[in-house]
């Protein structure tokens, strides 16, 4: 039944996406065009984007407390308030593999892989070692812990980093071919051709049977390429916020409302039929259907530069801001965490006790993390000033 869900509700989305793509020109232009000028150089960091990232990790982490109730209870009315919060943060890994899409820029090989080494796959390394020890209650033989390793498996969410890392190794291959076919009807075939491909993976992979094509599925660039495309193609937006907030809030023909309206209208729309689907059919959404996360990414980025624009609710963009700076040690740890969490119910003393624990639960998954992250970055950066005055230059 889910998958049957799935296959609507994507259908869905894309629908709601084309009517929104023929009723403005501002889609076609931002793909096409580029801003006047951009006052962010490729590669600097955009708190807007920071912001989106902190929400993003927060609705990750409520997504596996979802989990967590689900397996102690099911049937439980508080499940199914977690399963809501849940179906509307499944933007947040699409929110990562676009944001990559937009700030990734070429390099010489060293410099465009050492970064991504030291800041993603060696804490990924560590951190697959500790699931795996406390997974098994000894450490893995190597090639069992390589298999891991390499699939994401250790912890449910880790197929992230090997996702990611299909990404940076295809994004050299992407931009050569946003390069040569820069034209529009080659930058909306380029796209179409992501979003078909995305939305086949979404679903072709439940019928078959084969174990290992299911163990590889999570890793597939396939599930997220749209994102990532799209990202590549719109960047040079996100880059001049000031540009692109001015062009989402322009009335656009054939209807006087404003691109951001209609896009608003349209997740107003997708998201009822996301929660009462919900409710009458348990529906559990995934993260890579194509219309939900790239219309909250869009929203959330223009909610994000109006408020900056007003001065407004300067202390939440701060925090989420620097949850979205430091969202790697929140995801890479708070797995392991919960995961601990299962020897105790939620349940356990009674239906009022486990509303409470919903966000107390969510928060410590934060809290907790972070924390220890901030410790072993605290660590590494003494150990590097120790190393500087001892072997100076």
């Amino acid at each position: 039944m889910n998958s049957f869900l799935q296959l609507s509700m994507d259908l869905f989305g894309i629908a709601i996406l084309f009517v929104i793509y023929f009723l403005s020109e501002k889609p076609s232009q931002i793909l096409i065009s580029a801003p006047s000028k951009a006052n962010l150089k490729s590669g600097d960091r955009s708190e807007s984007i920071d912001v989106i990232r902190g929400l993003a990790i927060t609705g990750i982490v409520f997504i596996h407390v979802n989990s967590y109730y689900q397996y102690f209870g099911p049937d439980k009315i508080a499940s199914m308030f977690t399963l809501l919060i849940s179906n509307l943060s499944r933007f947040g890994v699409p929110a990562f593999i676009l944001s990559s899409g937009i700030f990734l820029k070429p390099a010489n090989f060293r410099d465009y892989w050492k970064p991504k080494i030291l800041s993603l796959l060696v804490p990924y390394f560590f951190s697959s070692l500790l699931a795996a020890y406390i997974k098994l209650g000894s450490f893995p033989v190597f090639g069992e812990f390589i298999s891991g390793l390499l699939l994401g498996t250790w912890c449910a969410p880790y197929y992230f980093v090997p996702l990611l890392f299909c990404f940076y190794l295809a994004f050299p291959l992407l931009l050569k071919i946003r390069e040569k076919y820069n034209a529009k009807i080659g930058i909306l075939i380029f796209l179409s051709l992501t979003l078909i491909l995305n939305f086949v993976s979404n679903h072709i992979f439940q019928h078959f049977a084969n174990a290992t094509l299911k163990n590889i599925e999570p890793i597939l660039p396939t599930g997220f390429l749209f994102f990532f495309t799209f990202g590549l193609l719109a960047g040079k937006w996100f880059k001049e916020p000031v540009s692109f907030r001015n062009l989402l809030e322009e009335t656009s023909s054939p209807l006087p409302y404003s691109l951001g309206r209609i896009l608003i209208f349209g997740l107003i729309l997708y998201v009822t039929g996301m929660i009462v689907a919900g409710c009458l059919w348990k529906f559990d959404s995934s993260n890579h259907l194509i219309f939900y996360p790239l219309a909250m990414f869009l929203f959330l980025f223009l909610w994000v530069e109006k408020f900056h624009a007003e001065k407004r609710h300067k202390t939440i963009i701060k925090v989420f801001a620097f949850l979205g700076k430091n969202s790697m040690g929140i995801f890479l740890l708070h797995p392991i965490l919960i995961h601990l969490m299962h020897t105790w119910n939620p349940f356990e003393f009674g239906t009022t006790s486990s509303w409470i624990l919903i966000p107390f639960i969510g928060l410590i998954n934060i809290v907790i993390p972070l924390s220890i992250w901030f410790f072993i970055n605290r660590i590494f950066e003494s150990f590097q000033i120790v190393k500087k005055k001892i072997f100076p230059g």
